[in-house]
């Protein structure tokens, strides 16, 4: 095993705006499963220490590089949220105020495009979503609250207020 293999792998982790999966990393690459995986350990071992800001994680998606938790809240100022549309923002506030709150009310608010937003969130892991009978029941999970570094309501209404501005209370009052 290379580190050039590692390097690539970090290169690629560090610029994609997605996780990428085993398979993607394979082609990037250019080497086989074992080499990949074994390459991810070698690089999460690293990223372990406490030396690090970042860390590797894995979700349902694939692999990422993401900041440590501990030390979101001294650069998230950096780049607000830029891997989120405005669309996908305006459906987080809703679900995060008025959640659970069913997926056809967002719709009626935002419009269609409320379902690839949804999508696009559910995937990020950003909400959770249950069916209820034609429909679809929607909340925050934990990694919302992480990726925002939200503990309480409070902190929630600031950034949103935040990011969206003015928008932020026509679009509650709204819902």
């Amino acid at each position: 095993m290379s580190e050039e293999t590692e390097a690539i792998i970090e290169a690629a982790m560090f610029i994609s705006s997605e996780p990428l999966s085993v398979g993607k990393l394979r082609k990037v690459s250019g080497k086989d499963k074992e080499e990949v995986n074994s390459s991810l350990e070698n690089i999460r071992k690293k990223f372990s220490d406490e030396g690090h800001g970042i860390e590797l994680f894995q979700s349902a998606e694939g692999y990422e590089l993401r900041v440590k938790p501990e030390y979101l809240d001294e650069v998230s100022h950096l780049t607000p949220y830029s891997d989120l549309s405005r669309g996908q923002l305006k459906v987080l506030a809703l679900v995060a105020f008025k959640g659970p709150i069913k997926q056809s009310n967002i719709a009626k608010i935002i419009g269609n495009r409320a379902y690839s937003y949804i999508k696009d969130l559910e995937r990020k892991q950003l909400i959770r979503t249950e069916k209820h009978k034609r429909t679809k029941t929607l909340e925050i999970t934990d990694e919302f609250k992480n990726y925002f570094g939200i503990e309480e309501r409070k902190e929630l209404e600031e950034k949103l207020e935040e990011t969206l501005g003015e928008d932020s209370e026509k679009l509650l009052e709204k819902a």
